[in-house]
């Protein structure tokens, strides 16, 4: 199980805690759960942390092929997802939030209409399975064409400014 952190201050903690970011992708590896009714809680890993000061905007749960399952279905089953902190978003960030991509679908050309234009724009797009498929940068943008040259299936689309990060998905046909 790996998590991703939503900030460079979660990062830096993590970092600092040595929890590793074994293939470079931005998630973080925190282990494994395995069993009929597992779970995990940051909390107990990363202690001494206020509510809402760590920060994850994704979570990576891998099935483990290779391993042998007495069940009739094996295989990573997600029941419940829970977080119990929120943050308070600022007017620039919910008005950031109104991003748009086109066309979705796509067959490879897509459009990243920012609503305003922002500086030092990041454009990353990553496959189902985290993998990164591209990433620029703009010092100016209010509307980025992107391509994607991987296969058919869907994709995320991270975009980065000074103050958030938003990510969507996007589907190629």
């Amino acid at each position: 199980m790996a998590f991703r952190p939503a900030n460079t201050f979660t990062e830096t903690q993590l970092q600092n805690a040595g929890i590793p970011d074994v293939n470079s992708d931005g998630f973080y590896e925190f282990g494994g759960v395995g069993g009929s009714t597992s779970g995990f809680d940051i909390d107990s890993v990363l202690t001494g942390y206020n509510a809402g000061q760590l920060s994850f905007n994704a979570i990576e749960i891998t099935d483990v092929i290779d391993l042998s399952c007495p069940a009739n279905t094996p295989g990573a089953d997600i029941d419940a997802v829970c977080a119990l902190s929120f943050e308070q978003l600022s007017v620039n960030e919910i008005y950031e939030s109104a991003l748009s991509i086109y066309p979705n679908p796509t067959r490879g050309n897509f459009t990243v209409d920012l609503g305003k234009e922002f500086t030092n724009v990041n454009v990353q797009i990553t496959d189902i399975l985290g993998k990164i498929v591209s990433s620029t940068t703009h010092v100016s943008a209010k509307t980025i064409e992107q391509k994607i040259n991987g296969p058919v299936g869907m994709y995320f689309v991270q975009v980065k400014t000074s103050n958030s990060s938003i990510i969507k998905q996007i589907v190629k046909q």
